[in-house]
């Protein structure tokens, strides 16, 4: 009996070893990180930090190191992820070229060993400036929208963990880009009285965080870049959005918008113009006899509730009925009272903010040093990437303000 009782319990001391032994490990670890790395400072005017420094403690979602290793086929000669946030790196530190970011990192190995580069015998090993250019424009390609999504459902699933409201109320705006000289894609825009691009831009209201973007000719109508956007928010995620309002300008206010956010169920809140008048031929009423002359139809229900109605109206091709019976809706609303009606739509002047925040802080159109739609796409998508990291730094150690603020970062 006293063979099998030690016997057992030299077994029970070694299985409770192996349960408790990746704990230990995990708190060893921990604790020689703490000692490695100091406690993590937000960046502030008392205490500016590093952008190296900063982008260290950036953790890249699980999904985004997988498309990231799955383009290469053996071992690559640089670490994936010390590449990707070089590059957020650049854009973030305001560098025109990969020579200036490659340059740097060889005088400044401290900060290319925060990036994540690899010391060999002494010497901190950097990529060329054109490893840089081939990551972007070759490897990654046609992967920068992808890797901007993952991000951004990185940024939304944290911020969502920690109690934020993110992505129910958003904002839409597009804003000029400048193009170089002699760009073969780039177009003259009489309005901007450029030549160039329009960055659309879908962002949180509340805290800034870009959506969805688009990149297109300088000419184009904004308009049909709404339902793109929602309809992209809307599938392809791996978070869900579930977006109860959107404020726009008169640029996205085409009747055909207005039906397709209403029949979404999602608030649009946009200016009147003066020009506007009721449309009672479109009244609820008018609306309801609209759709009884649809009795024979397939779909068509007895006693259906008006958002059922409209649904179906825009079904079957009634979008501009449907437009004009919500328009009058949102015209009801400024009449009973325009002051909360106009307090309410000017919350979009946080989007011209943004904006030229991007301009400002980022200068992304001071920096524009390609040609080509498809090379300014993803010049923009990294800067809007760069946005994200900051802000899920942030987020992954627990700072919920100032998200996208990338003041006393150098």
């Amino acid at each position: 009996m006293q063979e099998i009782g030690e016997e057992y319990l030299i077994k029970n001391y070694w299985d409770r070893i192996d349960q408790i032994y990746p704990e230990l490990e995990e708190r060893a670890s921990k604790r020689e990180m703490e000692r490695i790395k100091p406690e993590f400072v937000n960046p502030s005017e008392d205490s500016p930090v590093s952008f190296a420094e900063f982008l260290s403690r950036l953790a890249l979602p699980l999904l985004l190191l997988r498309l990231l290793s799955g383009k290469y086929r053996r071992d690559p000669q640089y670490p994936i992820e010390a590449m990707f946030k070089a590059l957020l790196f650049k854009e973030g530190m305001c560098f025109k070229f990969y020579t200036t970011l490659s340059r740097y990192l060889e005088t400044h190995p401290e900060e290319a060993l925060l990036l994540g580069f690899e010391e060999v015998d002494g010497v901190v090993r950097v990529p060329s400036s054109k490893t840089f250019w081939h990551f972007v424009n070759i490897r990654f390609k046609d992967e920068w929208h992808a890797i901007f999504r993952l991000l951004r459902d990185e940024v939304v699933r944290c911020a969502r963990e920690m109690g934020l409201p993110v992505a129910e109320r958003v904002t839409e705006d597009a804003t000029p880009i400048r193009a170089k000289k002699n760009d073969p894609d780039a177009t003259y825009s009489g309005h901007y009285k450029i030549k160039g691009y329009k960055l659309d831009t879908v962002s949180d209201l509340d805290f800034g965080l870009p959506l969805e973007y688009m990149v297109v000719p300088i000419t184009y109508d904004e308009a049909k870049c709404l339902p793109e956007h929602i309809e992209a928010l809307s599938s392809g995620s791996s978070v869900s959005f579930s977006i109860k309002g959107i404020w726009i300008d008169g640029g996205y206010t085409d009747l055909s918008n207005l039906a397709f956010l209403g029949i979404r169920r999602i608030e649009a809140h946009y200016r009147i113009e003066k020009n506007w008048t009721k449309m009672e031929e479109w009244s609820e009423e008018k609306i309801r006899a609209l759709y009884q002359k649809y009795w024979r139809h397939p779909r068509f229900k007895v006693n259906a509730d008006m958002e059922y109605i409209l649904w179906f109206l825009v079904s079957v091709g009634r979008v501009r009925e449907v437009g004009y019976y919500l328009r009058n809706q949102a015209l009801e609303n400024y009449q009973d009272d325009p002051k909360a009606y106009m307090d309410s739509y000017h919350l979009r002047s946080r989007k011209e903010g943004e904006h030229g925040y991007y301009k400002e802080q980022l200068e992304i159109e001071d920096r524009v040093t390609v040609k080509g739609q498809e090379r300014i796409e993803r010049y923009l998508a990294l800067n809007l990437c760069t946005i994200l990291a900051v802000a899920l730094v942030r987020l992954q150690h627990g700072i919920t303000e100032n998200l996208t603020s990338l003041a006393y970062l150098a």
